[in-house]
């Protein structure tokens, strides 16, 4: 099993160089496989499911970690469920780097809010958000 904390020191890197994560990045430890997504539309999103499901099964993968850039609502009476107000309508939402471990042991989740000076972009510093534990699109590859 890897450790989330040693994913983030990849994507604290990953970041650094160009202060910025295009699209999201996935890694696969088992295989040392590396992937780019990027996805235009929901057949795209819904193609690249099938091959990654296809990959973990064939690989017997156990567990992966995507890394993308988001935003999150602020206000903490704006993120109880359901949503009274989107990300992308919020007006106060911040951008943030988040990373997520995927595993059939259970998922886990660190976020940095993303923060911009002298026109540099730079991480704030780590949290861990065990409410933002759900299951995600990509939980479905490792159910095999």
């Amino acid at each position: 099993m890897i450790g989330l904390a040693e994913q983030i020191e990849i994507a604290e890197y990953l970041f650094k160089k160009n202060g910025e994560i295009r699209g999201m990045m996935l890694y696969i430890p088992k295989t040392r496989t590396l992937m780019g997504i990027s996805c235009k539309d929901e057949r795209e999103k819904n193609l690249f499911d099938i091959v990654l499901k296809k990959y973990c099964r064939e690989k017997e993968v156990e567990e992966f970690v995507t890394l993308t850039e988001a935003w999150m609502v602020k206000e903490k009476s704006s993120v109880e469920l359901p949503l009274k107000v989107m990300p992308q309508d919020d007006p106060k939402r911040i951008e943030i780097l988040m990373i997520c471990l995927i595993s059939k042991n259970g998922d886990e989740i660190a976020f940095s809010e993303i923060s911009t000076e002298n026109g540099k972009r730079y991480l704030k510093g780590w949290q861990y958000d065990v409410n933002m534990q759900a299951e995600t699109r990509f939980d479905k590859a490792l159910k095999y």
